[in-house]
């Protein structure tokens, strides 16, 4: 009878502590981000919402479509982006601008800021003061989300899609005693994109100051949307007015090691979860209008540019040309078939090149559905991380054709770790593109084989999961202590004017050094044209 009671009365000790432990809080998350990127935070707000979390999604309405088969998510309506701001306008104007030039850093601007002043922020401030979140999830290029809560006091998570080395150099941080440099690494990376030399040492020393640029001048953009709200500008586009989280992507699982501080958490791809939970039945699914062209198949080549990128009826005219000649019937050769996301068919009918009977274009494709098919071997995509990560998953070889600097970067490591080709979208010429694409055909498959590879790896990271418990943990712990370090160095490193200056003086230096070799190779010759008139002239006097 002791033992008995004894054993009851732990019993009850036992369950009284279970009673009285915490349970696991239920947060209201605000997730926040224009279409156009959506599908990197999406995987984010299905994993909050799995683990008991009350998600909505703040968007334009345009981002409807992508939400179809998104049950587990509110959706709060910010109204139409082309209803006050003409984005499709505005994207083909960066689109017909050089990369590498000042036009285009005022054109996307104009285009981000004006999506941001426009559109997220009075729509942000309005809802958020109506029903204030616990916690804002947002991409950095999404001006407002991050201000908006430092107007309101919510704790803010930013969720950037670009790689480790970019997202620090947005931010404008810095580590140890010095301003932090691999930005120069993916300068120069850029800039090795042609075959002429004289057009790659003109990149070489134009690009890195534009690179460097980047950052300040997207952050006028975000300045813009800030000014609304009574804040004080800020120099870099994710610039840490106040303490905040940053979830980074680790793209491919290959960037170089960096001593990250606290308030930084990295994870892998967020559309791994999606891949993962994806079925066979599906699959099907989706793929079911272009099924017949499939099976008529050996082998398919997928093209598909994104959102972002508008292509020139030259660029596409070349496109279809070779995609024509690729996927002509030929003894002895694979059957290919080629599948086409055009977004603007306009452009098909102005470029004057029709698709041939194995060459398919659609405005949509199931992206992610074809890319997990074992028939389609090789995708042109413009380097976004979705595509690029959608195609490593599959095993598919890459022909990056990138437009703006983080898909420049994206194309470089794809080449860099072996599963992929590269040609940047100014350079796309037909003769160009013809061979990438034939290049891309004689190596699809070890591409392949090291894109599977790298595939496996990033599948194996936490993706949207680790990013769901790094939104958890700032909410539980607070912000206070998310703060960078950097802050502390002189302002001259803190703005970066130290490699400012150092790209000045080196262009003063090759300067200086052409002036000086051109100016003796001058006088040489006039030199020796001189003495050797002169006897000349005597001679002629003599005679």
């Amino acid at each position: 009878l002791r033992d008995s009671n004894e054993t009851m009365a732990f019993a009850a000790v036992m369950l009284a502590a279970l009673l009285t432990l915490p349970s696991v809080a239920s947060y209201d998350v605000a997730v926040v981000s224009m279409s156009m990127h959506l599908n990197v935070l999406l995987p984010i707000a299905n994993s909050l919402a799995s683990r008991g979390h009350n998600v909505t999604i703040y968007s334009n309405s345009e981002a409807r479509t992508q939400l179809k088969d998104r049950l587990d998510v509110n959706f709060h309506d910010l109204g139409a982006l082309g209803a006050k701001f003409d984005v499709a306008a505005a994207m083909k104007q960066v689109s017909e601008s050089p990369s590498a030039s000042f036009k285009t850093a005022r054109l996307m601007v104009n285009l981000f800021g004006g999506i941001g002043t426009e559109v997220f922020t009075p729509g942000l401030l309005a809802a958020f003061s109506a029903h204030r979140p616990d916690v804002t999830v947002s991409d950095p290029i999404t001006f407002g989300a991050a201000d908006v809560a430092e107007k309101l006091g919510i704790p803010n998570v930013w969720v950037s899609f670009m790689p480790l080395v970019m997202t620090t150099s947005v931010m404008g941080l810095h580590y140890g005693h010095a301003p932090h440099l691999p930005i120069l690494d993916m300068a120069f990376a850029q800039s090795m994109v042609t075959m002429k030399w004289h057009t790659r040492l003109t990149n070489a020393l134009i690009k890195p100051l534009l690179t460097q640029g980047f950052p300040r001048i997207l952050g006028y953009a975000r300045t813009r949307s800030r000014v609304l709200l009574g804040l004080p500008p800020v120099t870099f586009l994710m610039e840490p007015t106040v303490p905040t989280r940053v979830v980074c992507v680790r793209f491919y699982g290959f960037e170089p090691a960096m001593a990250l501080p606290p308030f930084f958490t990295v994870t892998g791809p967020m559309e791994a979860e999606a891949y993962r939970q994806s079925t066979p039945e599906s699959q099907t699914v989706a793929l079911q209008p272009l099924q017949a062209l499939i099976d008529d198949s050996d082998e398919v080549l997928v093209v598909v540019f994104g959102r972002f990128v508008n292509l020139l009826e030259a660029q596409l005219a070349a496109i279809l040309t070779h995609l024509n000649t690729l996927t002509a019937t030929t003894a002895g050769q694979p059957r290919f078939s080629a599948v086409f996301g055009l977004r603007d068919p306009d452009t098909l009918a102005r470029c004057g090149v029709t698709p041939g009977p194995r060459v398919h274009i659609e405005v949509w494709l199931p992206q992610q559905a074809l890319f997990a098919h074992p028939k389609v071997t090789m995708a042109v995509h413009h380097g976004g991380p979705s595509s690029a990560f959608e195609a490593l998953f599959g095993g598919v070889a890459s022909l990056a054709v990138g437009k703006i600097p983080d898909q420049y970067n994206n194309a470089a490591q794809l080449v860099d770790a072996g599963a992929g080709l590269r040609l940047d979208l100014d350079a796309l010429t037909h003769a160009s593109f013809g061979a990438a694409l034939s290049e891309l055909v004689t190596r699809r498959v070890t591409l392949g084989s090291r894109a599977r590879q790298l595939g496996e790896m990033a599948l194996a990271m936490p993706g949207a999961r680790g990013a769901a418990e790094a939104v958890e943990e700032t909410v539980a712990l607070g912000v206070a202590h998310l703060w960078p370090a950097n802050y502390a160095l002189p302002y001259f490193q803190f703005m970066e004017y130290d490699v400012l200056a150092m790209y000045f003086a080196l262009a003063m230096l090759a300067h200086s050094l052409g002036s000086c070799c051109w100016r003796g190779c001058w006088r040489r010759a006039t030199r020796g044209r001189a003495s050797g008139g002169a006897p000349a002239k005597l001679t002629a006097k003599a005679d």
